[in-house]
C-alpha cells in the first residue's frame, strides 16, 4: 500500500545548505526513513582510506560490516537510526560509499585503501551531508536526534582543513552536530582535538571493540527521548580518552 512518504524527493536541492565547492548534485542519492513518525539519529562514518590504512582494511570492512548487523538486530534502532559511510583518500579522494539510508536498508561495504589523506574535503562533505539529511526530516515532519559524524583515522590532513573544521565547530555550537574522532597508531592527536573534543585512541587497531561500543550508543539513542542526554555506554579497555580530564564539551549535544 503506498502512503503520503512514496512520492518524497529523496535528493531535495537547497543551495543555501552547501559550502562553498560542494554541489548538491553530488550529495549522492539518500533513502527517506523507513519510520518518519518516530524519532531518528543519523550515523556518518567517515573512514580515512589512505594507502596506510591498507595493512587493516580489511579489518575495517568486518567491523563495520558487525556493525550494521548489530544495529539491524534490534526492532527499533533498525528502522531509528540511518546510516551514510564516506571515504577520503584512494583515488576519488572523497567519496560516498552510501548516502543516508535506513540500517535495515544497509550493507557493509567493502573499502580498499590507496592514495593521501584529505581529511579537509572528507570532513566538509560529512557535515554538508548531515545538514541535508537533517532537512529531509524537517520536510517530512520527522522528529531527530543530534547527528554524529564519526571520523576514523590513522593520519594528519594532506589538504587544507581548517574551514572544513570551523564549518563543524558551528554546527556544534549551534546544537546540529557531534562530532568523534577515532585515532589509530600514527593519527595527530593536535589535529584530532582541533576538531572535536571527543578523540579516542584505538589500540592494536581493534576495530570491531569500537564498533561494538557504537553499536551499543546506537540502540541506546534509538530509544532515548529527544531533548534528554543519553546514557552512553562505557568506554571498552580498547578505547582511551586522549583528553583527560573529560571536558563537559564532551557530552554536549549527544
Amino acid at each position: 500500500m503506498s502512503n503520503a512518504y512514496d512520492s518524497y524527493e529523496v535528493t531535495p536541492i537547497y543551495e543555501d545548505a552547501y559550502p562553498e565547492g560542494i554541489s548538491p548534485r553530488t550529495a549522492g542519492l539518500a533513502l527517506p526513513p523507513v519510520s518518519p513518525t518516530e524519532t531518528h539519529f543519523a550515523i556518518l562514518l567517515l573512514v580515512d582510506v589512505s594507502s596506510s590504512v591498507s595493512a587493516h582494511i580489511d579489518d575495517i570492512n568486518v567491523a563495520v560490516g558487525e556493525f550494521i548487523d548489530a544495529v539491524k538486530s534490534d526492532q527499533y534502532a533498525r528502522r531509528r537510526a540511518d546510516l551514510a559511510i564516506v571515504t577520503f583518500g584512494g583515488s576519488d579522494e572523497v567519496k560516498t560509499v552510501q548516502d543516508f539510508r535506513p540500517v535495515c536498508q544497509s550493507e557493509a561495504p567493502r573499502l580498499q585503501a590507496s592514495g593521501c589523506t584529505p581529511m579537509g574535503a572528507g570532513v566538509k562533505k560529512a557535515v554538508t551531508m548531515t545538514i541535508e539529511r537533517g532537512h529531509m526530516y524537517d520536510d517530512m515532519g520527522t522528529p531527530k536526534h543530534t547527528p554524529w559524524v564519526v571520523v576514523i583515522s590513522d593520519g594528519a590532513p594532506t589538504d587544507e582543513y581548517k574551514e572544513a573544521f570551523a564549518l563543524a565547530h558551528q554546527r556544534e555550537a549551534d546544537g546540529r552536530l557531534a562530532t568523534w574522532f577515532i585515532g589509530t597508531p600514527g593519527f595527530s592527536e593536535t589535529v584530532a582535538l582541533d576538531l572535536t573534543p571527543r578523540v579516542l585512541r584505538l589500540a592494536n587497531h581493534d576495530y570491531s571493540e569500537f564498533f561494538k561500543w557504537l553499536a551499543q550508543n546506537t540502540k541506546v539513542i534509538s530509544v532515548t527521548h529527544t531533548g534528554t542526554t543519553p546514557q552512553v555506554a562505557p568506554l571498552p579497555e580498547a578505547l582511551e580518552v586522549v583528553e583527560r580530564p573529560i571536558p563537559n564539551a564532551w557530552y554536549a549535544n549527544l
